[in-house]
């Protein structure tokens, strides 16, 4: 049987060890996993029942050769590349920071085009470092927070976004996302390992012994308003009409319509979640005219719905490349 990979490659999966691609670095984890383990160890994580909740989980392994072994499937070795995702992530890092005000508007670029929804986690937190270094805590945690919920073995994200919440004094959330950094970490494929133990010293804490927690509400739900009848009515009456559109574009407006209705009904929260599907539902349409106008509606209707602050400035240069796309 063979599985697709994120990075567009096949690994085969039989009863014995198979030769993987040269170029593997990422590795899908299926969604009825429940147990991870690389060379032997398995990784000290619970639950990993969430996993179906975020996005587009993958398990970075370092370079070089690696039995693993996701949830019940049979082990596979994986041949990597040379080049270590360390070094080109460092790169790409520092020519990000370098840039400022350019960097971001290449990140938005990339996020614009991809209708906010990449295929790794990367751009979401590189951009989260570029508001924290302008002294934007708050929303470099929000973006730290989505890289996390697209893809969970994320490391750095766990790294800066414990930075943050240390930072506010939040020692137990604090620990958790260091723990979580530590257990993806995988022989510092990340470059990491040294950021992890400086920073846990610091705060007095203890990494040793202890398993990461992965509970995808502390990065993609948040408390939900009560739901009024009306309300019901028109989650029922578009989610309803959206199952007989074939045309996704068509799908995403509908969805869109509905977090207009909560943007006006001022439950921002559910306005940002259906903006949110629409545009993951705008993003199987394709690159073009019609779906980069569509974008730029929506990216200005969550603007407005964010209202003031980095997030929304975010969105509403997005909006504009949109635009400037069609």
């Amino acid at each position: 049987m063979a599985r697709k990979l994120l990075l567009g490659v096949t690994m085969a999966l039989a009863t014995s060890a198979q030769a993987a691609p040269p170029d593997v670095t990422r590795v899908a984890i299926p969604a009825d996993t429940r147990r991870i383990s690389v060379d032997g160890v398995t990784l000290q994580l619970k639950p990993l029942s969430d996993i179906a909740r975020f996005g587009r989980p993958a398990l970075y392994v370092p370079r070089g050769r690696h039995l693993i072994r996701v949830g019940q499937q049979t082990a596979y070795r994986a041949y990597l590349s040379k080049q270590s995702y360390w070094n080109g992530y460092r790169q790409r890092r520092e020519k990000t920071a370098s840039q400022g005000a350019a960097g971001r508007r290449q990140l938005l670029t990339l996020l614009a085009r991809s209708f906010d929804h990449p295929e790794t986690a990367e751009p979401l937190h590189l951009l989260g470092n570029h508001h924290h270094r302008s002294g934007s805590k708050q929303a470099a945690a929000k973006l730290y927070r989505r890289a996390i919920a697209l893809n969970p073995a994320y490391a750095p994200s766990h790294l800066n976004l414990a930075f943050c919440l240390l930072e506010a004094s939040d020692k137990r959330a604090g620990l958790r996302e260091l723990l979580l950094a530590k257990a993806f970490n995988l022989s510092d494929v990340f470059g990491i390992e040294e950021l992890i133990g400086q920073l846990a010293s610091k705060h007095g804490l203890t990494l040793t012994g202890a398993t990461a927690t992965l509970l995808a509400t502390n990065y993609i739900y948040g408390a939900q308003p009560k739901l009024t009848e009306l309300d019901r009515r028109f989650i029922r009456f578009y989610t309803g009409v959206g199952r007989y559109i074939p045309r996704p574009d068509e799908r995403a407006k509908a969805l869109s319509n509905l977090g207009l209705y909560f943007q006006r009904k001022n439950k921002p929260q559910l306005a940002h979640n259906y903006f949110g599907q629409a545009l993951s539902t705008l993003s199987s349409a394709g690159q073009n005219a019609k779906t980069f106008k569509i974008a730029a509606v929506i990216f200005t209707n969550i603007a407005r719905t964010l209202g003031s602050g980095r997030i929304a400035e975010d969105y509403r240069v997005m909006a504009k490349i949109c635009e400037s796309l069609r």
